[in-house]
């Protein structure tokens, strides 16, 4: 695996103790959160401003300043969003010089496509072939996209817990998408059927074809043929209702 720029460890926030960068997200030794450490030394003999001026035009042009690695970049263009000059609000605050970043202009219409984009990029360097999120929309959105680009899984309509279990029907992101009630439902069942207990997968996905009716239940269920070789996610101890 090659190196991740020039992050050189994670450090916790709380105990200052310093961990590899695995794929973790709280210290071992106190619980408290991580942060990425860099070697600024070294930073500061490679990134100037003309070298980010002259990368391309998305988040990538701070590739060094990122904990990944570019070589598995997941780019689907996000970032370098325009600044737009809000005079009024500018007048009314008494700054001269007030400009609005408007993230609204990334590929799923949501500022999440920065974050994305890294964790997505992180996940591939460390070799996972499945991405999942909790979500009520904007971060599914991201994440489903960058899924697509990079030839990785994500888990339709679903909430994950944070050790990346199926937690539930996302129906709060499916009633804000518009599915109408009786898709919500369809998918609510298909997904009482796939993540019961006592019987192989096999005659899950049995019984979910000959359950499933709407649309969005049929390509839950092509989502898990195409995946089934390597398994299916575990459900939560939060139950998947």
């Amino acid at each position: 695996m090659s190196s991740p720029g020039f992050a050189t460890a994670l450090r916790c926030r709380e105990c200052h103790r310093e961990s590899a960068m695995e794929p973790i997200y709280v210290c071992d030794f106190c619980f408290g959160p991580l942060e990425v450490a860099y070697d600024y030394e070294a930073l500061r003999k490679v990134v100037t401003r003309e070298s980010i001026e002259r990368g391309p035009a998305s988040i990538w042009r701070y590739a060094d300043l990122l904990p990944c690695d570019r070589e598995y970049a997941v780019d689907i263009q996000a970032g370098f969003t325009p600044l737009i000059k809000a005079d009024r609000l500018g007048k009314e605050l008494g700054l001269n010089h007030l400009y609005l970043k408007n993230d609204c202009a990334n590929p799923t219409w949501s500022f999440k496509d920065r974050v994305v984009t890294v964790a997505a990029t992180k996940a591939r360097e460390f070799g996972f072939t499945t991405l999942a999120c909790a979500s009520t929309g904007n971060l599914a959105n991201s994440v489903s996209a960058h899924a697509a680009r990079a030839g990785m899984d994500v888990v339709p309509y679903a909430l994950t817990d944070a050790d990346g279990r199926v937690a539930g029907l996302n129906r709060v992101g499916l009633r804000r998408a518009g599915f109408p009630r009786d898709h919500v439902a369809d998918i609510r069942n298909a997904f009482r059927i796939l993540f019961s207990v006592g019987s192989p997968l096999e005659n899950r996905m049995e019984q979910l074809a000959g359950a499933v009716q709407s649309p969005p239940g049929q390509r839950l269920l092509q989502f898990v043929k195409a995946t089934s070789k390597r398994g299916l996610a575990g459900r939560s101890r939060r139950g998947t209702g």
